[in-house]
């Protein structure tokens, strides 16, 4: 086969997985394979226990592959450098996966395995101590294991377990290893299969539970619910293998239940229900794994209490949120995997088990020309055969997206027989009570981040050391979690303790209890379960279904003008009583799960800023129907709700004014800034009276911007006395510091920045002075921008992030606006202009000349921490200071929205301005007519 046409050649996803589990060079383990099977049958023979041959085989194999996974990625790299340092003008061809072709050249292999031979690397090679502990300690737990799973077989057979000489075929490795190697196995008795899970199975047993209980009570489906023995800390599980529809009903039926089953997991959180989890026959979805049964969460740090205080609004309090139903992994969401070939984006993969996963070709590395001179790992395209968590008919998987009306019944079904049934489930009967006494898995990380710090562990040089190996793991799992919010500090050191002996760590919890591993959980899996399920309601249900259609039938907008990113948000609109809306969903930190609402007022990540940019497109496209859809948005503000979240320009009444002011421009209807400045003169008191913050996102800075921006537009003089006593306010606030002029927040530690910092009240009290002249003001902003300088980082010509400058390895600064260079730049740009003293300074200048990192390396969404607020920002300093640095800086931004954009930062599930895809078309236009659309961030 020639290199053109291996390159585009396409093999089946199973067969990575395969390979990639077998010894790259059986050659060199295949002897200890044979040792470890002689020893096995000693050591089964001295307790009278045969077995049939078929049996030891696949023991052994399944040992080869625990070996395999110890060495494989050391001995490719001690085989490419053995042939290198040999012959350094010598490499490989490209070649396929798997086995080498017949008539192969392996000259070279052969010298490498006669001289690793002699180098005695898996029989304690002096040089790699930590590699002998973990082959001898994998021999151990493999030996211990197959004692255990026998003994208990023979201890069960009273229970219906089959006895031991009947097992024909066992199959371990199917699941990650936990607890000292042990992994879930198939068993073969003849034609009866079953399961053994050698952990608690009182999840699948709670999950079974509930869904018994739900149709005893009436709940119309007639779920199959797979045989569950479960003892003390492991049982046994009926086999569940995939099986065809016989026709189009049973096709639709099966999505009906499936979209029963996401409302009944929605309900109470169950989660991790993945396209590994559960596993689809004849026409009912089955959930095989269901371990983390009830969501759960540790207490926060003191760290992450502080945090948590600080960006309370951005995690979606006082706002009428709930829970998304994309925080149970059913749905299609996306996996972020390793950067492009071109290394400045990341490539996406799409998970959940209401989609086709592997359908469409994806890039996996795999061992290729196996037992040749070619061995090497290489990137291939693989695609998956069966979709085994997908109805099929005729051979064929049944796409989700054909059967969204069966999908939206069964969870509307499910969730109004809930709601019909709260009081009679959790009070009368309590029947989650029931399942107090259950063991379930606490989750405290993605999987794929154990392995992959697992995979990082096993290289020459760690190897070396038990030592300095504890430590690499130690180091990645404190960067992976750096900005974590709970205290997982107790936890790690099982974590780290686990991954050194080879294991993915795994966790338990008790579902009633309020601690694990000597660490405080918020609240007990039960009690979250119980809050969750008092928390639907009909107003989220239909949040949660425009959810369900949107991630089931997504269309990629990739690579779409601004225009076709606001048709596909105007379609995804939401009508009730002629008023529109937008489903949000987001990570809430603070919450530990997905959040969705549809917040009227928010300009930041709610219907209004998602309407200023749908105006904005409207004017540019001279579309009618967009701007009066904006128009249609504001309707309901006259008596805005926001006004008990204070003034800010995120959530507040500022946002709603400057957001009002924004669409009566684009769509040309001046009533619309009086119906701002009547709402202002309203309600201003209110805001002055709750108050509690300064910043411009969530407090009187924010207000102090848009009602200038007001008072522009509609000059009276009592909106200069609520802008004098906004702005006299903010100064007397103003605390004087050694390193110049700040302001508290809530936990105490004054922050630099524009968003939450004294960029952002630097800025609004520039806009004050420009109309007053006010020396305090002016005092005090060059106090404010003081302080911000003293956070200069002079290494990375930026101002540190103040909220990840305690952590060692992070980035300390960005090109963001919010807490960033472009807000710094655009505050003192805002500074100059009002007292004239220079732009570029030694500051600025710096700062503008910084390289292409964070978001103008790899494109974000949103204007606040996306590249899109970078954009709009550098565009409005060209306007001013245009030089050849800042036409790459934008030229870069703009790359990177129009081509480089990932797929999921054009959902219609993050229509908004500030975070969102709104954020992305609104960069585009400015772009494209700097001169037509103005900035959003100058708040002019």
């Amino acid at each position: 086969m020639s290199a053109v046409l291996e390159q585009k050649a396409v093999y089946d996803i199973s067969l990575a997985s395969r390979i990639n589990s077998e010894p790259v060079i059986p050659e060199l383990t295949d002897p200890f394979c044979q040792q470890a099977g002689a020893l096995l049958q000693v050591r089964l023979q001295s307790k009278g226990i045969n077995i049939q041959p078929r049996v030891l085989q696949d023991l052994t194999d399944w040992y080869g592959k625990i070996i395999a996974r110890l060495t494989n990625n050391l001995l490719i790299q001690r085989y490419s450098s053995f042939f290198l340092s040999v012959y350094p003008f010598w490499r490989p061809k490209n070649t396929a996966p798997g086995d080498c072709e017949p008539d192969a050249s392996r000259e070279k292999l052969d010298e490498y395995i006669i001289w690793e031979s002699e180098q005695n690397l898996f029989s304690g090679n002096e040089n790699y101590p930590e590699l002998t502990r973990l082959l001898t300690l994998a021999q151990q737990n493999w030996l211990t294991v197959i004692e255990e799973l026998f003994d208990r077989i023979q201890l069960h057979g009273k229970d219906g377990i089959p006895a031991l000489h009947k097992l024909t075929a066992i199959s371990f490795g199917i699941s990650d290893p936990h607890d000292q190697g042990r992994t879930a196995a198939i068993l073969e008795f003849g034609e009866v299969k079953m399961v053994y899970k050698p952990r608690s199975l009182d999840g699948e047993y709670g999950w079974n539970y509930i869904l018994d209980y739900l149709m005893e009570k009436g709940l119309h489906y007639d779920f199959f619910l797979p045989g569950v023995l479960n003892f003390a800390g492991y049982g046994f599980m009926e086999f569940v293998a995939p099986t065809t529809c016989h026709d189009p009903k049973q096709v639709a039926d099966c999505y009906e239940k499936y979209g029963a089953i996401l409302a009944v997991a929605h309900a109470f959180g169950t989660y991790d229900l993945h396209h590994e989890n559960i596993i689809v026959q004849g026409d009912s979805p089955v959930v095989i794994d269901a371990e983390p049964l009830f969501r759960c969460l540790l207490a926060n740090s003191e760290t992450g209490e502080k945090r948590l205080q600080l960006d309370r609004n951005i995690s979606l309090e006082n706002i009428e949120s709930s829970e998304s139903v994309m925080d149970i992994g059913m749905l299609p969401h996306t996996i972020l995997s390793q950067l492009d070939k071109d290394g400045n984006k990341h490539v996406e993969f799409i998970a959940g088990a209401l989609h086709a996963f592997g359908s469409e070709p994806m890039k996996e590395f795999v061992f290729c020309g196996r037992g040749s001179d070619n061995l090497q790992l290489l990137e291939k395209w693989f695609t998956a055969s069966t979709i085994p968590n997908l109805p099929s008919l005729n051979g064929a998987p049944q796409l989700p997206k054909e059967y969204l009306p069966e999908i939206e019944k069964g969870f509307r079904t499910a969730h109004q027989f809930l709601l019909k049934h709260r009081q009679e489930i959790l009070y009368k009967d309590k029947m989650l009570d029931q399942l107090r006494h259950l063991n379930l898995r606490l989750l405290l990380r993605p999987t794929v981040q154990y392995g992959v710090v697992f995979i990082r562990s096993i290289s020459i040089q760690l190897l070396r050391s038990y030592e300095l190996r504890r430590q690499k793991i130690i180091d990645d799992l404190r960067i992976l979690g750096q900005l974590r919010l709970d205290a997982i500090d107790n936890i790690e050191l099982h974590e780290t303790a686990g991954i050194l002996n080879g294991d993915i760590p795994r966790f338990d919890v008790l579902a009633g209890g309020t601690s694990a591993y000597d660490t405080n959980l918020l609240f007990s899996p039960i009690e979250m379960a119980k809050q969750r399920f008092e928390r639907i309601n009909e107003k989220e249900l239909e949040l949660q279904v425009v959810t369900i259609k949107e991630k089931i039938s997504e269309q990629s907008l990739k690579g779409q003008p601004a225009f076709g990113i606001i048709e596909s948000i105007v379609n995804a609109t939401i009508w009730k009583d002629g008023i529109p809306s937008w489903a949000y969903t987001a990570y809430a930190p603070g919450y530990g799960c997905t959040m969705v609402h549809s917040d009227p007022e928010a300009l930041y990540d709610g219907v209004l800023g998602t309407a200023v940019a749908i105006a904005e497109a409207g004017k540019l496209a001279n579309n009618t129907s967009w701007m009066e859809l904006a128009l249609q948005a504001i309707r309901p503000l006259s008596n805005p709700i926001s006004v008990n979240r204070g003034g800010g320009l995120a959530r507040g009444l500022g946002g709603v004014i400057y957001g009002m002011i924004r669409i009566a421009e684009a769509t040309n209807t001046p009533e619309n800034i009086q119906l701002a400045k009547s709402i202002a003169i309203k309600h201003y008191k209110e805001i002055f009276a709750k108050e509690e913050l300064d910043e411009i996102l969530h407090g009187r800075a924010g207000f102090l911007l848009a009602m200038i921006a007001l008072y522009k537009r509609q000059p009276d003089s009592l909106l200069e006395t609520i802008i004098e006593e906004t702005a006299q306010t903010l100064i007397t606030r103003s605390v004087s510091h050694e390193r110049g002029t700040c302001w508290k927040v809530l936990d105490g530690h004054s922050l630099p920045n524009i968003s939450h910092g004294t960029s952002g009240m630097a800025m609004a009290l520039a806009r004050w002075y420009e109309l007053s002249g006010d020396a305090k003001a002016k005092n005090v902003l060059l106090g404010a921008m003081e302080y911000d300088n003293s956070f200069w980082d002079t290494t990375e010509s930026g101002w540190i992030d103040a909220r990840v400058a305690f952590l060692q390895e992070e980035q300390k600064t960005t090109w963001t606006w919010c807490n960033g260079r472009s807000g710094g730049l655009l505050s003192r740009l805002a500074v100059s202009q009002a007292i004239g003293t220079p732009f570029i300074d030694d500051y600025s200048q710096h700062a503008l000349c910084a390289s292409h990192t964070d978001i103008l390396h790899e494109s974000a969404p949103g204007l606040c921490c996306g590249t899109a607020g970078a954009l709009d920002t550098l565009l409005k300093i060209n306007e001013y200071y245009p030089s050849e640095k800042l036409q790459s800086h934008i030229s870069q931004a703009n790359r990177l929205i129009t081509s480089h954009t990932p797929d999921s930062h054009y959902s219609n599930l993050m229509p908004a301005l500030f975070t969102g895809s709104a954020g992305l078309a609104f960069a585009m236009m400015r772009a494209a007519h700097p001169d037509k659309v103005q900035s959003m961030l100058w708040f002019g």
